[in-house]
């Protein structure tokens, strides 16, 4: 899964480098509007999974809270003992990672579009002193 997160904003990010170069560069008005909305929806995605995962994130690390507030004194021992080990294991929160690297939050998608703009700017920048 990690890998599979890696390569979907790795892709993303050059993706929307394109549109953005080609809005840049092309002047056809039909062709702009759906580059737009296509570069609106690929946005979208990536800050909604960065949401979503950041959402995990944070509900993650209370749920042994959530089971140390429940009536777990009044339940039988056995049941006792597997709410201990999901309070033990609930300790660590839970996260998507893109690849190796880092945890998909918030921030990392504000990262990937940081990384969208530079990759933009090198296109551009290699373009101009093509033409000089």
């Amino acid at each position: 899964m990690k890998y599979l997160m890696l390569m979907e904003f790795t892709i993303n990010s050059f993706q929307i480098t394109a549109i953005f170069y080609e809005l840049l560069t092309f002047e056809r008005d039909a062709v702009i509007v759906f580059r737009l909305t296509y570069l609106c929806v690929m946005i979208m995605q990536i800050f909604l999974l960065a949401w979503h995962a950041n959402e995990i994130s944070l509900n993650s690390i209370d749920v042994s809270q959530a089971i140390y507030e429940c009536e777990w004194y009044d339940l039988p021992y056995m049941i006792k003992q597997y709410l201990l080990i999901i309070m033990v294991r609930a300790q660590k929160p839970l996260s998507i990672s893109v690849g190796p690297f880092f945890n998909l939050t918030n921030s990392t998608a504000v990262t990937s579009m940081k990384a969208a703009y530079s990759y933009l700017a090198l296109l551009t920048n290699s373009k101009k002193r093509q033409r000089s």
